[in-house]
Formats: structure tokens, sequence, C-alpha cells
């Protein structure tokens, strides 16, 4: 079995970001991993968050690869989670 990815190993790859979609009612964010420790799993953030759409708990959480330097795009910050 892979062990999901750590917050120190996205971090480690110039990622700080999540990108958070709510399976409930699909509404999308990207928010600052700052706040959560190194060796927090990237999927376990979901479980700390509620939609601000819908109220819904059930967020899919992965690491918000656009902000990696010489990505297209660059970072897309979306509407906030509480």
């Amino acid at each position: 079995m892979v062990e999901p990815m750590t917050l120190a190993n996205m971090r480690e790859q110039g990622v700080r970001s999540i990108f958070a979609t709510c399976d409930v009612c699909q509404h999308e964010a990207v928010l600052d991993a700052d706040q959560w420790p190194a060796e927090m799993p990237v999927p376990d953030i979901g479980l700390k968050l509620r939609c601000s759409a819908c109220g819904g708990r059930e967020i899919a959480t992965r690491p918000n690869w656009r902000e990696v330097k010489g990505s297209e795009g660059g970072a897309t910050r979306i509407d906030p989670w509480r």
C-alpha cells in the first residue's frame, strides 16, 4: 500500500497550497496549507474542512500543482472555505 503524500513532501516539491473539492456540490477552492503541520497527509486536510457553499463535510483535497514554478496559469484563488 502506498502512503499518501504529506505536506512536508508537497512543500519540498514547491507547492504550498491545497486544491479542495466538495464531493456534495462540487464547489472548489484553493487554500493555503501553511497552517497545518508538515507530517499531516494531504487527504486528511479534507477532514477538517466544511464547504462554504453547501455546508458539506465530504471534501477531497490534493496538492495545488498549478503553483509549481514554470507551470501554466500559476496559482488560482477561488472562494475561501470556512
